[in-house]
């Protein structure tokens, strides 16, 4: 019986202890949380201007990233249709190129 409580003491300080690392992990994430996203922002405003010096104003990084995707989105769209006239046109190719050795 004794050895019963001992383990049950036991797990209850771990139990303890994890909860305690828990709650220092969170608020060292919480008091973190500003300082990671102004990184964030940074990184992303270099890597859209790379020869200027970088900003903290979001939302002209925020815009600047939107036009972005939306240029990259339009220039995705054109590769596609682009690779499919190529496909086409492979197509057709093979289709001769099988009636000439006919």
């Amino acid at each position: 019986m004794n050895h019963s409580l001992a383990v049950v003491e036991h797990i209850r300080a771990d139990l303890c202890d994890v909860r305690s690392v828990r709650h220092s992990f969170r608020a060292a994430i919480h008091e973190a949380g500003p300082r990671i996203k102004y990184a964030v922002f940074l990184k992303l405003s270099s890597t859209l201007e790379p020869g200027r010096p970088a900003t903290t104003d979001k939302v002209a990084i925020l815009g600047d990233v939107v036009c972005v995707l939306h240029q990259h989105k339009s220039e995705s769209q054109d590769f596609k249709e682009m690779n499919e006239k190529i496909s086409e046109e492979i197509k057709t190719l093979m289709a001769e190129k099988n009636k000439l050795r006919e």
